[in-house]
């Protein structure tokens, strides 16, 4: 084995521990925040405020800043002065974004709400126009947290980046805990600020150790300044389509009636925590690699992050397809969260987990487009998701489909966007081995089928312990089941020769 492949197996362990930790803390923050709230309509209110800035988030941060910051700062590693002369005039510009967007979110908060919801109880309205503000002050603190994040991704440097969203979660969690009582919903404005905050304290702390200062320029004049805002304007615009798809699915979930936004919310939450544990640790790591590669190297990079995905995330996928209605129920299903609620939210989770490797393969693929300066392709294909999967919601909404529509266009929509980019990445990397591929994706298939029996003899026992709800004995019989399913598929990669890292 290579030292470089070491290294990307070192640091995705690394990124890949923090995520789960810091994935099983947003579970632990949603349960408590279900319990405290239920599937209310104050809970969609809630959630339908903190999706706005979050949107703004996506779009100006994660992968749109990335994908735009890390292959220029990669390159520029080995030259300091350049560095730091990019940095300082690109934090200049994240300042004015970030009054930009505050002012925006602040003075237009109540026509923001009522535009993009749907809500039939005033109240509703009334606390998602209280709560943006407070959403909004999050929204500052976690685009400039993102924006050191990427620069130390650029630089190889994960442990800290991987940590610093664990202090969201022990903000908010806290927030709830001790004052919930008093300031209802506003405990959870609270609690998001403040983690947004020490997130971007502590990225801060690691890049000064760096050697990175913290001058703030507004001369944006410079060739690498030019070439970053020339990747992130289009990574912009692509984000700004993604967004007004899921903002779309918001809409119609809140025309569905209470519940529906909440249990589309959480399934999301579900879904994302396997999808964000493996998709983030991979694609952090192979994307300084993919930057700063040409040629066969750039295939080879990109079809050995294609396996590890899927070596991750189809037995993933597929035990929690099984054990979806148990994950909902022992995790959420206490206090005001019912039976109800949860039989809603596992159905749409159901959709959402069959969807889960496609989704990755397409966000990944965007990726290496981006390592290619395809930023239009991107943009194009981005265009075409979006249209499709706001037809196909609204097509099967009429149809009587209900919010489980919703993550059956995600499905549709992302398989399109998958199809388009496959072919741009076919034409500009003829040298791909689709054949070994092909192989690879039938031994880690392989791999899985002992567990998928053991899901599938469970299933049919009638083994429905998560019916009684949250409680410490189910979610040790859930945990057990876990165990052995991550068990076999383990040792039957390893008789496979599948190696994870």
């Amino acid at each position: 084995m290579t030292d470089e492949r070491k290294a990307i197996g070192k640091n995705s362990f690394i990124v890949m521990a923090f995520t789960l930790i810091s994935r099983l803390l947003g579970i632990v923050r949603i349960r408590l925040f279900g319990s405290i709230f239920g599937a209310s309509s104050v809970a969609d209110a809630i959630n339908f405020s903190f999706n706005i800035p979050n949107n703004f988030r996506k779009l100006f941060s994660e992968g749109a800043l990335s994908n735009a910051i890390v292959p220029q700062f990669a390159r520029l590693r080995e030259d300091e002065e350049k560095t730091q002369k990019l940095f300082s005039s690109f934090l200049g510009l994240q300042l004015i974004l970030s009054v930009i967007i505050l002012a925006f979110t602040i003075l237009l908060r109540k026509p923001i709400v009522l535009l993009l919801s749907d809500f039939e109880q005033p109240l509703q309205n009334e606390i998602a126009i209280g709560l943006l503000p407070y959403f909004s002050l999050f929204l500052v603190f976690i685009l400039i947290s993102s924006y050191f994040s990427s620069v130390l991704q650029s630089r190889n440097s994960f442990l800290v980046q991987s940590v610093a969203p664990l202090l969201f979660s022990f903000a908010v969690i806290a927030s709830l805990l001790l004052f919930s009582d008093d300031l209802g919903p506003y405990s959870m404005a609270l609690g998001a600020a403040s983690g947004g905050f020490l997130q971007m304290i502590s990225t801060a702390i690691r890049l000064r150790s760096e050697g990175i200062r913290f001058k703030i320029s507004f001369d944006f004049k410079s060739d690498d300044f030019r070439e970053v805002t020339g990747r992130w304007i289009p990574a912009i615009l692509a984000s700004a389509i993604s967004i007004v798809s899921t903002q779309a699915a918001f809409y119609f979930a809140s025309g569905m009636g209470a519940g529906a936004v909440s249990a589309f919310s959480n399934s999301l939450i579900f879904w994302q925590t396997p999808y964000g544990i493996f998709f983030t640790a991979v694609s952090t790591v192979m994307l300084p690699i993919m930057s700063v590669s040409t040629g066969q190297k750039l295939s080879d990079t990109f079809l050995d992050g294609i396996l590890r995905l899927s070596a991750f995330l189809i037995p993933s996928a597929a035990f929690l397809y099984f054990f979806r209605f148990d994950a909902v129920a022992v995790v959420l299903m206490t206090g005001n969260f019912t039976y109800e609620n949860s039989i809603l939210a596992s159905r749409v989770l159901g959709i959402f987990l069959i969807g889960m490797p496609i989704a990755a393969y397409y966000s990944f693929a965007q990726r290496l487009c981006y390592c290619l300066s395809l930023q239009k392709t991107v943009l194009k294909a981005s265009a075409a998701v979006c249209i499709v999967d706001i037809a196909s919601s609204y097509a099967l909404i009429k149809l009587g489909l209900g919010v489980q529509s919703l993550a059956v266009a995600n499905l549709i929509s992302n398989s399109s966007g998958l199809v388009i980019l496959g072919v741009c990445i076919s034409k500009k990397i003829p040298s791909f081995d689709w054949s070994f591929l092909g192989k690879r994706m039938v031994r880690i298939l392989a791999g899985c089928i002992p567990m998928i029996v053991f899901c599938i003899v469970i299933r049919s026992t009638g083994f429905d312990y998560w019916k009684s709800g949250s409680t410490a004995a189910n979610l040790g019989i859930f945990c057990g089941l876990t165990a052995v399913s991550a068990a076999l598929v383990l040792g039957f990669y390893r008789l496979l020769k599948i190696k994870l890292f």
